[in-house]
């Protein structure tokens, strides 16, 4: 374009073609200019900002070691005056769990200055804390071999189960070297040095080899964690970047780590938080879709275009991150100064002040969480109420909760999104594009009755794709994507649920067969939950002619509690329905039967959807499963 300039016409008309060919040129070059000036800061903030890792992890901090020459140079106790003011640490007090060794020193039974007797007033006791160093020990296994006096046959206990077949680690030594390795970034060659200190000698090609195999003892409980993630509603998904090592070479190549985290807690879920880690070589999209392949929930990932094929139909939900669209208007803002950057900016603040003010009901514990002040978190959420034009939030005790504007806005939102999922649903199903069928059932129901009888009314009804979704408690149908729920009736439900109550609930001990002679002497262990910590308390005052146990060890869930009382380790309390299938197959025991506790199961679903032919069929097949196993 420039170049014709050299050779301009005469004529008026193509001189303005021209000039507003040249014009649109000068715009495209504007705009690109602008965004490469964008893109330049973003990488210069990146690599030079004050808050970049790669700097981070190169500043060299001194504070530490100044602490030290600091400590180094104070007076001891007695020893002259300190010319520095004695520095003030903030001790918190030590653990109550560690072990208490005392040490009495008393000035002895007669009064030094006159010989009277000491009468003791009170005392002083001064905590030190101490460190008790990790030895070797050898374990000698000591197998006599026998010989029948009769037949002269020879005879010989087995060895027990070993971690490593003909190995001399045993399982507190791999324990340590994993932990050392993956959690202390503690080198094999530096652990190998620790160990020569004891007179230990081994070799890091040794170590490597207790590594390698220990990682294949732990496949079954890596693929533990990865159902135990996959079932839940909603997971996040990242990836970062590793350098691996290519063979037969000395350069490395950039492979991936993803992560998939499935964390309830923010919501007061049932179920523990876990981590799936899954390595691959490169970063190609069919990566996260062999590892989700089926999954149907909720999935939180960035823009990371390798997600993209996650998400679609009869696949899983897509939650844009949020955090990812705010850095954009953090950009444009730094390198431009805009306002309406800075709007946005100020927006998304105050919905981050408003999610953690509602979930944490505090003003203070909200702002905690998001690293702000209290008046940071206040101004926004009071910004957002003069946006709406009423306010959320009101003072309830020392807490908030929400005003009645606030509750029937929540209330109406839901309503909203019940609705449009019902449309939603109605609109797929008359265009012959009926999602999955959803059930929603609490982890220990789940996994140790529903799942073992699916497969039956799965062959019986093949016609039915059923998604599984583990949950406890409340729950909101419209934006869990629901159609039916199994649940404990031990909260309040809304008027606007239908309830079809499947069994009651009956609890009563239940133990290994070897364990129930310890039960009737009164010499045994209980095993309970967390999420009914009093449940040994109000069976046994219930039952006055049965024992006490020993000590009652609590577990996070029921299911872990029944499978303990499996494995010989105690005498569960446990429901019903958790023990009826291994009471059948003998692995359990229930000695003093079971009794009911005043609760119930029921099947829960939206009195404002009615039900499909083929919910129907599901929830008919349930309610008869119940009638069998759980006769009235």
């Amino acid at each position: 374009m420039l170049n014709d300039l050299q050779s301009l016409p005469d004529d008026a008309e193509e001189l303005k073609a021209l000039v507003g060919l040249l014009g649109n040129e000068l715009k495209s070059r504007d705009i690109l200019i602008e965004k490469l000036k964008h893109q330049l800061a973003g990488h210069a903030r990146h690599r030079f900002g004050d808050k970049s890792e790669s700097l981070d992890q190169l500043k060299l901090n001194f504070a530490e070691d100044e602490a030290i020459a600091e400590a180094a140079d104070m007076p001891r106790e007695g020893e002259g005056p300190a010319t520095k003011p004695k520095r003030r640490h903030s001790r918190k007090p030590l653990p109550a769990h560690l072990e208490r060794q005392d040490t009495e020193l008393t000035p002895g039974d007669a009064c030094k200055a006159c010989g009277g007797a000491l009468r003791t007033l009170g005392e002083d006791i001064t905590e030190e804390l101490e460190y008790v160093p990790g030895r070797f020990v050898v374990k000698r296994i000591h197998r006599p071999r026998r010989a029948c006096t009769c037949c002269e046959a020879i005879v010989q206990a087995p060895l027990p189960s070993r971690p490593i077949d003909k190995g001399r680690p045993g399982p507190g030594l791999l324990a340590h070297v994993l932990v050392s390795k993956y959690a202390d970034h503690l080198p094999l060659y530096r652990q190998s040095q620790i160990f020569a200190r004891d007179g230990v000698e081994l070799e890091r090609s040794t170590l490597a080899d207790w590594v390698g195999k220990s990682t294949a003892l732990l496949e079954p409980l890596a693929d533990a964690i990865g159902r135990h993630v996959r079932a839940g509603p909603a997971l996040f998904a990242d990836d970062t970047p590793v350098k691996m090592q290519t063979p037969g070479s000395k350069k490395t190549k950039t492979a991936r780590v993803w992560a998939y985290v499935r964390d309830e807690r923010a919501w007061s879920g049932p179920a523990p938080p876990a981590v799936w880690y899954r390595f691959t070589i490169d970063r190609k999209g069919k990566h996260p879709e062999d590892h989700l392949k089926d999954y149907k929930g909720w999935v939180h990932a960035d823009g990371y275009a390798g997600f993209n094929g996650l998400f679609g139909e009869d696949k899983a939900g897509e939650m844009a991150c949020l955090a990812h669209v705010r850095r954009k208007f953090v950009d444009v803002h730094q390198s431009q100064g805009s306002t309406i950057a800075e709007e946005a900016i100020r927006r998304i603040a105050a919905l981050y002040g408003v999610e953690k003010e509602a979930r944490l009901g505090s003003v203070r514990r909200a702002a905690d969480s998001l690293a702000l002040t209290h008046g940071a978190v206040s101004r926004r959420v009071t910004k957002l109420s003069a946006d709406l034009g009423f306010t959320l939030f009101e003072k309830h005790g020392r807490g908030l909760r929400l005003t009645a504007a606030g509750e029937t806005l929540n209330l109406t939102v839901g309503r909203f999104l019940g609705e449009l999922e019902t449309t939603v649903q109605g609109l797929r199903a008359a265009g012959g594009q009926e999602s999955a069928l959803v059930l929603s059932c609490e982890p220990s129901v789940a996994m140790r009755w529903l799942i073992p009888r699916l497969g039956a009314f799965q062959a019986g009804n093949a016609d039915i794709a059923l998604h599984l979704s583990v949950g406890g408690g409340p729950l909101d149908f419209g934006r869990d994507r629901v159609d039916l729920a199994i649940r404990r009736l031990d909260f309040g439900l809304p008027e606007s649920w239908r309830v079809q109550r499947l069994f009651a609930e009956q609890v009563g001990p239940v133990m290994s067969p070897g364990i129930s002679a310890a039960f009737e002497s009164g010499n045994y262990i209980g095993l309970g939950s967390k999420t009914r910590p009093d449940a040994w308390s109000r069976w046994l005052s219930d039952n006055p002619g049965i024992g006490r146990p020993a000590e009652v060890r609590h577990y996070d869930h029921h299911f872990l509690m029944v499978e303990a009382a499996s494995a010989g380790l105690g005498v569960a309390l446990s429901p019903f329905v958790l023990a009826t299938d291994d009471i059948e197959r003998g692995r359990l025991v229930a000695p003093t039967g079971f009794s009911p506790d005043g609760t119930h199961y029921g099947l829960l679903w939206p009195s404002a959807t009615a039900l499909s032919a083929k919910a129907e069929r599901l929830a008919g097949w349930l309610e008869a499963e119940c009638r069998r196993a759980f006769p009235a």
